[in-house]
């Protein structure tokens, strides 16, 4: 992972990174420490009050070859077939990657993110914030802290 350890076992330029992206999925967007009406309105949509994006490329914020991460979203999709889900992206400055949105409680989806060994997930919930929490798993763990806008707390 290169650089530093931040608060949590984390790289800094991997926390910078998940408040500068934008999480978009079916013309919402969830920002990090921000509420968003058209999140809030996608999850009634879906029949839950709570979804959480996770994606399969990169794992642990390593690049990875477009193809390989292609078939590593195709995998994370097939995990999906009987749960509320939406593809959408994140998207930064000058990149993308894709992620799934899943409908309702986060701790099937922060399996999921261990699973493709994910530093995090961006939890989003009706009438709240968007947040990031860890998954824990070997080499990568926030010890149960999330990261909002103004940093990390627990």
């Amino acid at each position: 992972m290169g650089g530093p350890a931040g608060r949590g076992g984390l790289p800094p330029r991997i926390l910078r990174a998940w408040q500068r992206t934008d999480y978009c999925v079916c013309g919402a967007v969830a920002r990090i420490g921000r509420h968003s009406a058209a999140i809030d309105a996608l999850l009634r949509e879906m029949g839950v009050r709570r979804g959480t994006f996770v994606s399969a490329a990169n794992p642990g914020g390593r690049r990875r070859p477009d193809a390989w991460n292609r078939r590593q979203h195709d995998r994370l999709l097939a995990c999906l077939r009987r749960l509320p889900h939406r593809v959408g992206a994140g998207v930064g400055r000058g990149w993308s990657e894709p992620h799934v949105l899943i409908g309702g409680d986060p701790r099937r989806a922060l399996m999921l993110a261990r699973r493709f060994r994910q530093a995090g997930v961006v939890i989003v919930g009706c009438s709240r914030a968007a947040r990031v929490a860890c998954p824990s798993h070997q080499g990568l763990s926030c010890s149960g802290q999330e990261l909002s806008r103004s940093g990390l707390s627990r």
